[in-house]
């Protein structure tokens, strides 16, 4: 048995690689992020649902906070990363755990590397990396793809701009080819999304799943991006439909200006336009019940997201500014309900590095979603919701 794994192992290598070996490294790193942020945030309901929600005690207002938060500019986190080079081939680890600087509280459910486990093979034939990371359309990570090529904050905008992205998912395996004449191809596929969830088998039809595909294509100052992701809800109470992502994308830098475009289409996702599947059927539900109407599942929302966005070289920093546009629909089962659903976002950062580590920065951000023409059909149950919200932020970020 032991022969074979070495047999394997080395099988494994020679594909990546020829005969040139050299000494091991291992390093520690990490970023450590934390700003003021004050932010004014008010929500309204509106006709049936807004009445049947203030007999629960759910009524429209406001708040306006003052609080110390993490990873504004930049993701707080820690991590180590290594490599040898074998042959050919290089083997590489990452492990990295995300914090929250202001409690000291670890990220991402309490694991201890949960923002990235990889372990992969990078040689002339590409790279094959296994375990927990983002998927091309997370903005998280090694193979954050799709939203570091074409928007501007890339996933790292404070408030919710309404942008549909996927997440870290456990048990993944990624393929990403070498660059040819400017193309590269990534694929990825997750035998069980969350392994913490204790739901499902992996690698079973029982267990939620996650496949996903990425072309780039890199020509002079232009980046352009394509990308498809599937989610399989094998195992999700609220959503009994399956989910796609579609995302086309590019940046190209003038020299003054650097300016991003985005267009998603999504279908079938737990979460659009800054609202959760859960918060759909927690809302919609309120106005069902009046009716008597249970058992209704949720159907998935679909629709479109845009992005266009820009970083501008300025007084030794860099000014960075992006809006956010979504529009679209969810839908419950057996046609009783619908909800539609709109978002709009401007944000707008500025940091100017004190040193190749350290920057300081500050911004504001507006964010507004909207749950429109919330209806029960054929009952005339209607209503609407609106959540407004204006964060303004200074902090520091230092890098080690």
């Amino acid at each position: 048995m032991k022969t074979t794994k070495k047999l394997l192992a080395a099988a494994v290598l020679a594909a990546f690689g020829t005969s040139v070996w050299a000494a091991p490294t291992v390093t520690i790193y990490g970023t450590v992020d934390t700003a003021l942020v004050y932010q004014h945030s008010r929500t309204s309901y509106g006709g049936d649902v807004g009445q049947a929600l203030g007999e629960k005690g759910i009524t429209s207002g406001s708040t306006d906070t003052l609080s110390m938060e993490s990873g504004i500019n930049e993701p707080s986190k820690w991590g180590l990363r290594g490599e040898e080079k074998i042959g050919g081939a290089t083997v590489a680890f990452n492990l990295q755990s995300g914090i929250n600087t202001d409690d000291g509280t670890t990220k991402q459910g309490g694991r201890l590397f949960g923002r990235e486990a990889l372990l992969s093979v990078s040689g002339k034939y590409g790279t094959l990396a296994a375990g927990r990371m983002g998927a091309v359309g997370s903005s998280c990570g090694t193979f954050d793809i799709t939203q570091a090529i074409a928007e501007s904050f890339d996933g790292f905008d404070y408030l919710d701009m309404g942008m549909t992205l996927t997440d870290r998912y456990d048990n993944m395996l990624t393929y990403q080819t070498p660059k040819y004449a400017g193309l590269q191809a990534t694929l990825q596929y997750s035998f069980k999304t969350d392994q913490k969830d204790g739901v499902g088998t992996e690698g079973k039809a029982s267990a939620n799943r996650y496949a996903g595909a990425a072309v780039t294509y890199e020509i002079g100052k232009l980046q352009s991006v394509l990308s498809y992701e599937f989610l399989d809800h094998s195992n999700i109470s609220y959503n009994s439909k399956d989910g796609h992502i579609i995302s086309l994308g590019a940046n190209y830098d003038f020299g003054v200006a650097q300016v991003f475009g985005l267009a998603k289409y999504v279908t079938g996702v737990n979460t659009f336009a800054g609202y959760y599947a859960d918060d759909y059927a927690e809302d919609v539900g309120a106005a069902l019940a009046e009716e008597g109407l249970d058992g209704v599942t949720f159907r998935g929302a679909k629709g479109y997201n845009l992005h266009l966005g820009a970083i501008v070289p300025m007084f030794g920093g860099s000014l960075t500014g992006g809006l956010y546009y979504a529009d679209g629909d969810a839908k419950l089962s057996n046609g009783l309900a619908k909800v539609d659903l709109k978002a709009f976002g401007a944000s707008f950062k500025y940091a100017y590095p004190l040193s190749k580590r350290t920057d300081i920065y500050c911004g504001v951000d507006f964010a507004q979603q909207k749950v429109d023409n919330l209806k029960v059909l054929g009952t005339g149950v209607s209503g609407d919701e609106k959540d407004t919200n204006t964060a303004v932020f200074a902090g520091l970020t230092h890098r080690f």
